[in-house]
């Protein structure tokens, strides 16, 4: 992730590889998440769902919207070959680092919600991304 600008002219770029995106946990299911069922989804996440591509997100408008640092970035998002407007709250953390959780409908970006171990496996259309990001040291 990369923050650029002046007070007031800021702005945010984030190029993530598809391999970095992981599975937190898994909720309503019949039974617990296992670490292979993870590594299965994380790969199928890369080749099947995104194809490898990267996720790429560039801001159009980013500004404070209050003394909690809580930080409104507006922009497009790409991944798996379609591009939408999206806007985030983040918070920054410390001045160093940013955090937030934004909820995502596979479905606008074209991705059919995986299905796995023949059906035992669902993952909802909806779904939490979050983002934990260091912010780059200025020198």
């Amino acid at each position: 992730m990369e923050v650029e600008g002046e007070p007031g002219a800021v702005h945010v770029t984030v190029n993530a590889d598809a391999r970095s995106l992981e599975v937190r946990r898994g909720v309503g299911g019949v039974k617990q998440l296992t670490d292979r069922d993870r590594a299965e989804i994380r790969k199928n996440i890369d080749a099947k769902v995104l194809g490898g591509k990267p996720v790429r997100f560039r801001s159009s408008d980013a500004r404070l919207v209050d003394e909690h640092a809580h930080l409104v970035v507006a922009g497009e998002l790409s991944m798996a070959g379609v591009t939408r407007p999206l806007t985030a709250q983040l918070t920054v953390e410390d001045g160093r680092s940013i955090r937030g959780t934004i909820p995502l409908r596979q479905s606008d970006w074209g991705i059919k919600p995986y299905r796995g171990l023949m059906g035992a496996l669902k993952v909802r259309d909806e779904v939490e991304v979050v983002i934990e990001a260091d912010l780059p040291r200025s020198e």
